[in-house]
């Protein structure tokens, strides 16, 4: 499918981009990307969507219950493969045993923990309940804003080498 329509049926899923007035927080949050993940978005409509939370969008927009950010949903498979591929790389390690050093990265509190670690809930556009309870500091929020982001870069790039090294420039693989 070509992002074209793929980008046309995200847009269905979610409604406009974000209605945020201050354009200025997006240029800062793209700013802030580019330092920490060493990546620098072209499109800033799909930035947008890859790091404003749903519950921002559902409360400022007045839109019903959304969905699960699609890119989470990419970036979730897109670091799957980065880490297998690196796993592979180590001949002496059998099916078991990648299937355990798997989990070391792609679980929901390892990646929660490693996006803390480096402050990437900076990155993303948090509803104003969101903020007060920092959510942030739960299991699934910040691995799954993660998620999303690395999505979004695989998305506007195609390029997986783009997304482990954004994934290198926050340590992820340092465990």
């Amino acid at each position: 499918m070509d992002k074209t329509i793929q980008l046309r049926l995200w847009i269905s899923w979610v409604g406009a981009a974000p209605l945020v007035s201050d354009m200025a927080i997006y240029v800062e949050k793209k700013q802030l990307i580019k330092e920490k993940l060493g990546y620098e978005f072209s499109d800033i409509q799909l930035m947008k969507k890859a790091i404003t939370r749903r519950d921002y969008i559902e409360k400022t927009e007045g839109i019903g219950k959304t969905k699960k950010n699609p890119f989470a949903t990419l970036g979730d498979s897109v670091i799957k493969v980065i880490v297998l591929n690196r796993l592979l790389k180590d001949e002496k390690k059998s099916a078991g045993d990648l299937s355990e050093e798997i989990k070391k990265y792609i679980s929901r509190v390892a990646q929660t923990n490693k996006a803390q670690s480096i402050g990437l809930e900076a990155l993303f556009v948090w509803s104003l309940n969101e903020e007060s309870k920092k959510v942030w500091e739960q299991k699934k929020p910040l691995g799954e804003c993660l998620e999303a982001l690395i999505g979004a870069i695989y998305f506007e790039s195609n390029n997986i080498k783009k997304c482990e090294r954004a994934l290198d420039k926050i340590d992820f693989f340092l465990i």
